[in-house]
């Protein structure tokens, strides 16, 4: 089984991937008003599932990170935070999905699906919330030597290590 770095690596590139997706159809959207809007639709049926798949990647990155090998078990509050993230990154992603869905039938539901895009704009808030939360609670712990350094991540030697070992093949 992979470790969570592995995971985690995954998820971020198929979200840089979906990114730039999003970005790049906008833009030609906004450049190109006779662009075909049923390819466009496609378009973005495709990066909303390329989104949950990302939060699926995340979510197994948890996983491993947080349930099979947890750095700290004596707080594992930090670890709680993470998985509330983990639900509303689901949340937010499936919402868009569904909202890219039903934009296919734009006449008749178009409110429902820029309500559901609304909300999962929402749930992506509060995922920010709950990741930068997990974050602080990861970065405080001990303070780093150098007081111009200021907090550092707490990683164990043995993670280290495999981050050496992963890289230098």
């Amino acid at each position: 089984m992979h470790s969570s770095l592995y995971w985690n690596y995954w998820a971020a590139v198929v979200y840089i991937l979906a990114m730039f997706g999003y970005l790049t159809i906008d833009t030609i959207n906004y450049l190109f008003t006779s662009f075909d809007d049923g390819l466009c639709r496609f378009i973005y049926v495709v990066l909303a599932i390329l989104f949950v798949i990302d939060a699926i990647l995340y979510t197994i990155s948890w996983y491993m990170h947080s349930v099979k090998s947890p750095e700290n078990k004596d707080e594992p509050i930090g670890y709680r935070v993470e998985f509330v993230a983990c639900i509303f990154q689901h949340l937010g992603s499936y919402l868009y999905l569904i909202g890219a869905l039903l934009s296919f039938r734009t006449a008749e539901i178009m409110g429902t699906a820029l309500l559901l895009h609304f909300i999962g704009i929402m749930a992506f808030l509060i995922e920010s919330g709950f990741t930068f939360a997990a974050w602080r609670i990861s970065f405080r712990g001990k303070p780093s030597t150098n007081p111009k350094r200021g907090c550092v991540s707490q990683v164990e030697n043995k993670e280290i290590k495999k981050i050496k070992i992963y890289f230098s093949h």
